[in-house]
């Protein structure tokens, strides 16, 4: 039975640009003291190196559950799966799905099997799929592009040979990412990262909070330098964000906050005209 539920809270997600996930969801807390440190940012393989591109940047932000599955070179005593596997599985998952693809072939022909074309690509779109990552090349790119269907992978290339899907819904390592299927994948132009599925809320938290934040005061701005009606515009929202948003759903930033609120209400204090400015 195909799954039709989307969840409304992933979608919000595709409002985010790819590195200000990671932001949240790494452990750099040196520059981003609320983040969720849910990863390492050296250690841990949750997000892709440069061997990729976005072959259609002006999508913007792809989010979606992972399907993965691994083609390779034809296999001796015949197939295993077949490419409708895949589609059986993209068919079955939660909805919008990203297909996560590993290129096992030779190193030799690894850079010229040009896997994924137009009728794979309309296949998986009509289960509701909406973007694909691997770590080879593709081809039909122009085909493609009225599809709406973003593609992040090494290149294009015009031809293939024979092939066999190795395995279906099976971790994978791609373009140093390693991936799991459920896992959410959040990808635009700058690349692809990966956070496992219970923590879209908590990420969501986490943004609205730093957005009303950093959409009035940057905190890269010395708060001298900002200004008394700058000040006044932003404690309102800072109050909002930190009783509706904080108390209700995590701790996860709310020292960090308070600390800002101390800080900012201090420099309000301290740039309020004096009563000899006032005369």
């Amino acid at each position: 039975m195909p799954n039709l539920l989307v969840n409304n809270n992933l979608l919000e997600l595709g409002n985010i640009d790819t590195p200000s996930i990671t932001n949240i969801v790494g452990s750099n807390k040196r520059s981003y003291p609320n983040c969720l440190n849910i990863y390492d940012e050296w250690t841990d393989n949750w997000y892709t190196d440069q061997s990729i591109r976005c072959m259609y940047p002006e999508l913007g932000p792809t989010v979606g559950y992972a399907v993965t599955c691994t083609f390779g070179m034809p296999e001796r005593n015949g197939p295993r799966y077949t490419f409708m596997d895949v589609v059986d599985a993209l068919d079955e998952s939660l909805k919008p799905t990203i297909l996560i693809f590993q290129q096992s072939f030779p190193s030799e022909i690894m850079n010229k099997v040009g896997l994924s074309g137009e009728n794979m690509t309309a296949a998986m779109k009509a289960v509701g799929c909406i973007g694909a990552l691997s770590n080879g090349p593709s081809r039909d790119i122009d085909a493609i592009r009225p599809m709406k269907f973003q593609y992040m992978i090494s290149g294009v290339s015009a031809g293939h040979g024979d092939y066999d899907v190795l395995a279906v819904n099976a971790p994978v390592s791609v373009s140093g990412m390693d991936v799991i299927p459920g896992d959410i994948i959040h990808m635009d132009e700058n690349g692809a990262c990966k956070f496992p599925a219970e923590k879209i809320d908590p990420i969501l938290v986490v943004f609205s909070a730093r957005g009303a934040l950093e959409d009035l005061v940057p905190i890269w701005v010395p708060v001298h330098d900002l200004g008394r009606p700058r000040l006044r515009e932003a404690l309102p929202k800072l109050f909002r964000t930190l009783f509706f948003l904080d108390l209700n759903n995590s701790e996860i930033f709310l020292k960090w906050e308070l600390n800002c609120l101390v800080q900012y209400t201090l420099c309000l204090l301290y740039t309020s005209p004096s009563p000899r400015d006032r005369g």
